[in-house]
């Protein structure tokens, strides 16, 4: 009974007891306000599941689920395309500057979300994107060639401030890999793809799997990004 009261479990204990009151007690009032008729505290409110029925048999709740599905899913693969490829040349390549791809990987995380998005609109807007109004005129384009505002429009931007999430993950993964089976592979005459694609990759799948989920998810909860 002694070893199980300790500071550390005190400490456990009441973490866990902060993470419940912070995020249990907020979703046991969604859930709870979800099948009332009214507002929570409304003497006339009464226990219902109009509102589940409400929103479940409506077709746009569908067609706007599954725009949020493919707005994620191309979220989650750009970003790991750009986050492991870069985290790559940092830690498995002589690129000059390649230390400084940490620094410049945080950047991101401290702009907020709606400043970025604004600056891609600035940049990328049919109407008054400078880099779409440039290349009209150089081009001679009647339309622009880029549309920020579509489905991939949206994607890149969200990659873009969360490919840094999958830059450090990777990073690490790498930095604590056992570099003697790479080193083995271009020993015995492997390309650097192809060692990458059978040796670096595989070993990187737990880490990439990982953050995979976390992007997901955080596509799924953008809001800046589609809402502008």
């Amino acid at each position: 009974m002694r070893r199980l009261l300790t500071s550390r479990t005190f400490v456990l204990a009441g973490a866990v007891l902060v993470v419940l009151y912070l995020a249990g007690v907020p979703l046991l009032m969604l859930l709870y306000g979800s099948v009332r008729s009214a507002r929570v505290g409304d003497p006339a409110a009464v226990f219902t599941l109009q509102n589940y029925a409400k929103a479940y048999l409506d077709k746009e709740f569908y067609r706007l689920l599954l725009n949020s599905v493919y707005f994620s899913l191309g979220t989650c693969g750009m970003s790991l395309v750009i986050g492991t490829y870069l985290a790559w040349l940092a830690e498995r390549t002589n690129t000059p500057l390649r230390h400084a791809f940490v620094v410049m990987a945080l950047i991101p995380f401290i702009i907020p979300g709606v400043l970025s998005t604004i600056a891609w609109i600035l940049l990328l807007s049919p109407k008054i994107g400078l880099i779409n109004l440039g290349l009209q005129r150089l081009l001679d384009l009647d339309a622009a060639p880029f549309n920020i505002y579509s489905m991939w429009g949206m994607i890149w931007v969200e990659s873009i401030h969360l490919y840094p999430l999958v830059f450090l993950l990777m990073s690490a993964a790498l930095r604590n890999m056992d570099t003697s089976l790479e080193e083995a592979a271009l020993t015995s005459g492997s390309s650097a793809f192809a060692t990458f694609r059978h040796i670096t990759f595989p070993l990187m799948r737990p880490a990439a799997f990982g953050v995979s989920l976390i992007v997901f998810v955080r596509g799924i909860e953008a809001f800046e990004v589609p809402a502008l």
